[in-house]
């Protein structure tokens, strides 16, 4: 009953984020609290056929931590940063302004599509006892 109530904000239902809202609920009853990687990717696999509108559009960052063996995921994606010389908040360089799109190139890269993260969890059996924060 508790996976009911719970959402993607949820500890150990970060996992959600994957997911549309209406299916939300749905996937926590079965996979419940800090379910591990491979049962999330086996339970995507098996239901994607069915019903492809299972996953969001939006582009997700799993944050793996392999100390702990955990994985968080975000969503969203980092905005691409804007130069006006003179703005509001201060005159930033030239440099200060390379820097920060330097930076936002870097982030860009982790942010991957449900599928893309999917199938990394699938080819990676290293990550399979990992537990969703």
């Amino acid at each position: 009953m508790i996976p009911h109530i719970a959402d993607p904000s949820t500890p150990g239902f970060s996992y959600l984020f994957l997911f549309q809202s209406q299916h939300q609920v749905d996937v926590a009853e079965i996979l419940g609290e800090f379910p591990r990687a491979f049962d999330v990717a086996s339970f995507a696999v098996q239901n994607y056929k069915d019903d492809p509108t299972l996953f969001i559009n939006e582009k997700i960052k799993a944050d793996i931590r392999d100390f702990t063996q955990n994985i968080m995921i975000e969503i969203g994606e980092p905005e691409e940063p804007k130069w006006e010389h003179g703005s509001w908040d201060g005159d930033e360089t030239e440099e200060e302004f390379k820097e920060r799109l330097r930076l936002y190139e870097e982030e860009k890269v982790k942010w991957l599509t449900v599928n893309s993260f999917l199938y990394f969890c699938g080819r990676n059996d290293y990550i399979y006892e990992y537990r969703f924060l």
